[in-house]
């Protein structure tokens, strides 16, 4: 049944056995002819949805919150909305309901839809740094700059070391041209991450539109590092 292979997988993200957590949203997938979600999103916003999805889905206790976040994982994302809203309906001040309402409207496109229960998640739990970026990312998408920097300013006071809000912070101030803070963002991300120069083009690229050429063309050298450019 769903429900002892959701209850399996919460087991596992417990114990940290990431392979057998892999098998299992496998199986989950299968089960309900769905597919591990592949997104055009936002990178980071796509790793701090990963991040606090996992969290999720090891922490909650409401099975429809569970259940909501392991159909949004595998892709079903229309499917996840019942037990989203099931879960929200019956525990109100539990965030994990909440915050999978929130990620699966975003996942559909909804945007404007997400912010509320995205902002009803970090009401009742205040430090969730990941849930926090997100919205930070969903308010820039949706032109919401201002309110978007607050949140993504609050974000990494509450997680500095978290390399993808320092991204998505260094993308919003470049939103609305601040591109020294930008720059600032940008290099504090990389400086966290340097491994394949996961944000060191962003850093570039900032650099280069403040006329920073020779510090630009340097970290636009390192694009070579990064994924996309090895498959070419």
């Amino acid at each position: 049944m769903l429900s002892a292979r959701v209850s399996r997988l919460q087991t596992l993200l417990k114990l940290d056995r990431m392979d057998d957590v892999q098998a299992e949203m496998d199986a989950i997938a299968a089960q309900m002819g769905g597919h591990i979600a592949k997104t055009q999103a936002d990178k980071a916003n796509e790793e701090h949805i990963g991040l606090a999805m996992a969290s999720g889905v090891g922490e909650a206790v409401n099975p429809d919150a569970v259940l909501a976040m392991a159909l949004d994982a595998i892709g079903l994302h229309e499917q996840a909305v019942e037990p989203a809203l099931r879960a929200i309906e019956s525990a109100p001040d539990d965030p994990y309901g909440w915050s999978a309402l929130g990620v699966t409207y975003f996942r559909l496109g909804k945007h404007e839809e997400s912010i509320e229960p995205l902002q009803r998640a970090l009401e009742i739990r205040p430090k969730w740094a990941e849930i926090r970026g997100t919205l930070g990312n969903v308010l820039m998408a949706v032109g919401r700059h201002p309110e978007s920097i607050i949140e993504l300013e609050r974000g990494v006071e509450d997680a500095p070391k978290m390399a993808s809000l320092w991204a998505s912070l260094g993308a919003a101030k470049r939103e609305i041209r601040e591109l020294e803070a930008s720059e600032a963002a940008f290099a504090e991300a990389d400086r966290l991450a340097p491994e394949g120069a996961k944000y060191g083009l962003s850093l570039a690229l900032t650099q280069v539109r403040q006329k920073k050429l020779e510090e630009g063309w340097r970290n636009y050298e390192r694009r070579w590092q990064t994924l996309a450019f090895l498959d070419q």
